[in-house]
């Protein structure tokens, strides 16, 4: 097994991330992170003995480069046999609506959906292809809108 899928199955066992009969719902944007993300899934399913399918939204920012990343999730998720769950929102239209940063508003809308299609298709766990540098973009973004703890 490769260095990298090796982490993955020390880290999930280790913090318990996921369980034995578990759907994990891959959040698949179409860029590099988040395809990996969805291939490891794969590799570890059935040592893992979990069900994978993946969810994309189009946050309609690029027009037809937007629809085109939704169609090659679904046309990806196809080959590989992934159940795969689209939908379109426009989030320019909400920004100017509530006033919400651009990369605010679509990750508020994004898990919205995620959480929507957890439910609707029974998976116990959401996964995302998020790196260090996402995590620190978030945690500064709080600090400068003066967000606590909570």
């Amino acid at each position: 097994m490769d260095d990298i899928v090796e982490k993955i199955l020390w880290t999930c066992r280790r913090y318990r991330l996921v369980s034995e009969r578990d759907t994990v719902l891959a959040a698949v944007s179409g860029g590099a992170d988040s395809v990996a993300m969805l291939h490891l899934l794969l590799e570890l399913r059935e040592t893992l003995g979990i069900r994978v399918k993946a969810a994309h939204l189009d946050h309609r920012f690029r027009g037809d480069e937007s629809r085109g990343d939704a169609r090659f999730v679904r046309d990806l998720c196809r080959e590989l046999d992934v159940p795969c769950f689209t939908e379109e929102v426009n989030v320019p239209r909400f920004v100017l609506a509530h006033g919400y940063s651009k990369q605010e508003a679509a990750r508020m809308l994004r898990y919205q959906y995620l959480v929507k299609v957890m439910k609707l298709e029974y998976c116990q766990r959401i996964a995302t292809g998020h790196t260090a540098d996402d995590q620190a973009e978030t945690v500064i973004m709080r600090v400068l809108r003066g967000a606590g703890p909570d």
